[in-house]
């Protein structure tokens, strides 16, 4: 396909310039693990990535979500951890990071084996020495319950502010070699949501894609405008009331449970936002999508779960030029790669006047008609693409 400018002339120019290792520095950040004893002299940290690495040697990588397999045509995949957050229990998402770096005891039965001194009390836990610019946040809508010994789907009310300050009470999620001089404070840029239970369900974001207040509903082939109500407080989940107006009954109010709701969230930091989003000019615009607005993409069947993560992606305008800055030749990126496939659907995005396929992306993935039909996890496909794309941006 020959597009008229090449893409990424045409992102706005506050982007500046992309350089390598686009994907540590968007999506990044270090957390400090640590372990003291209370009555001997005994330290021990550990610093790790929300992306750490580790290797799997497999001809094919296995995704499990709900019993579905899907498989990606690979010798070595990197599996990157990314940031979980309970929401059983939990209030909104600062009740979760209060319970993410909450201490645990190691005592009575429990006491570290310290070398040298025996048996301890001691304390561990962890506390984060830096946030990336931007933070993926998973929501565990998804459990195992073991009295049931089955997965269930949670979904109790979860709030999430608009701006989400991790510096809050003297920066308690921080650890004490933090760089303070980073303001930690986060705007949020998209609600990734799951309607439905257990057994399947659908798959749509919103996004807010330029510093503006307006939201946009991002549903496989549909795009619609909506206000910051449907973003936000519609996807807290938990149970609605409705009045019971019948006459003869009792009018206590009707409550039934919420099924759609929030499972990923993404911040933007607010010092970076403004080179990582920043306002889009009409002129960067194709010119057939200023009345029309965003152009969806085709549900193969079953893929709304990653239409509604290619969207996310696509509308971080800093990662999009990333994207088209990645070389193009057939030594760097064979034909039917991942990132090349990427790259083509993001030039399509930018220049369709209808809704556009993902085949080509997902036949890069390895995966056949029957593997589009079949719903898979979208946090493993997030850590797919990032890994595929890694060492090209």
């Amino acid at each position: 396909t020959t597009y008229p400018l090449s893409a990424y002339q045409t992102l706005p120019s506050c982007l500046g310039t992309v350089v390598e290792g686009t994907i540590q520095k968007l999506f990044e950040g270090h957390h400090m693990n640590y372990l003291e004893c209370i009555n001997v002299d005994v330290k021990s940290t550990r610093k790790e990535s929300f992306y750490g690495i580790n290797y799997v040697e497999n001809s094919k990588m296995v995704l499990n979500y709900l019993n579905v397999l899907a498989y990606f045509n690979n010798d070595i995949i990197t599996l990157i951890s990314d940031l979980q957050l309970d929401v059983k229990g939990c209030k909104d998402v600062y009740a979760s990071f209060d319970k993410y770096v909450e201490e645990e005891r190691l005592e009575g039965d429990n006491k570290y084996h310290a070398e040298g001194h025996g048996l301890q009390d001691a304390r561990k836990g962890v506390l984060f020495t830096d946030f990336p610019p931007v933070l993926e946040l998973q929501l565990k809508r998804f459990e195992y319950d073991y009295t049931r010994d089955t997965m269930v789907k949670i979904n109790d009310r979860y709030e999430f502010p608009l701006e989400l300050d991790l510096d809050r009470e003297g920066g308690k999620y921080l650890s004490p070699d933090a760089d303070k001089s980073v303001r930690n404070l986060y705007t949020l840029h998209s609600v990734l949501v799951h309607s439905g239970g257990i057994s399947g369900g659908h798959y749509y974001a919103f996004i807010r894609p330029t510093l503006s207040d307006q939201w946009f509903k991002f549903d496989d082939e549909r795009v619609t405008k909506e206000d910051l109500k449907k973003a936000l407080e519609d996807q807290y989940g938990g149970e609605e009331e409705l009045p019971q107006t019948n006459p003869g009954y009792n009018n206590a109010p009707f409550k039934f449970t919420k099924y759609s709701n929030a499972y990923m969230l993404v911040y933007i930091r607010e010092s970076d936002k403004e080179k990582i989003v920043c306002d889009v000019n009409e002129n960067d615009i194709a010119e057939h999508l200023r009345e029309t607005g965003y152009v969806g993409l085709k549900n193969q069947g079953a893929t709304c779960y990653m239409n509604s993560l290619l969207q996310t992606l696509y509308h971080i305008p800093y990662f999009r030029k990333a994207v088209y800055h990645m070389p193009t030749t057939e030594t760097d990126m064979p034909s039917g790669s991942i990132p090349l496939a990427l790259q083509s659907l993001f030039y399509k995005l930018q220049y369709n006047e209808t809704s556009v396929a993902t085949k080509e992306l997902t036949k890069s993935f390895g995966w056949d008609t029957y593997d589009s039909f079949m719903q898979h996890d979208v946090q493993e496909l997030n850590r797919v693409l990032c890994e595929k794309l890694e060492d090209k941006m």
